[in-house]
């Protein structure tokens, strides 16, 4: 029985390490590393698809860091009426598993 615990802790230990660091870059001493700037990373709107009002639409929650970040991108580059927006429910119980939750309207 000693046995199988050791090495299910071992395998549960070392799974974890493996999970948490390939979701945030450390140091070897486990302190987050912010990553460096990409610049000239040579990211433009593709010449192939020009902007065209209602070709893209983006659904943002509320209480997401992301999407707000793209709802401040959107606005401070002018692209509000351009790309669709729709503000999803901002209601803990309808979304109590993480999901997110459209209104009845």
């Amino acid at each position: 029985q000693k046995l199988l615990v050791g090495t299910a802790k071992f395998t549960w230990t070392t799974l974890w390490k493996t999970m948490i660091s390939e979701l945030a870059p450390q140091s070897p001493d486990g302190e987050y590393v912010r990553p460096a700037p990409q610049r000239g990373s040579g990211a433009r709107w593709p010449a192939n698809k020009p902007m065209v009002a209602g070709r893209y639409h983006v659904y943002v929650g509320n209480p997401c860091p992301w999407c707000h970040r793209v709802s401040i991108t959107l606005a401070l580059r002018g692209l509000d009426g351009a790309v669709g927006l729709t503000r999803l429910a901002n209601d803990p119980e309808r979304a109590s598993r993480g999901g997110w939750c459209f209104d009845d309207s």
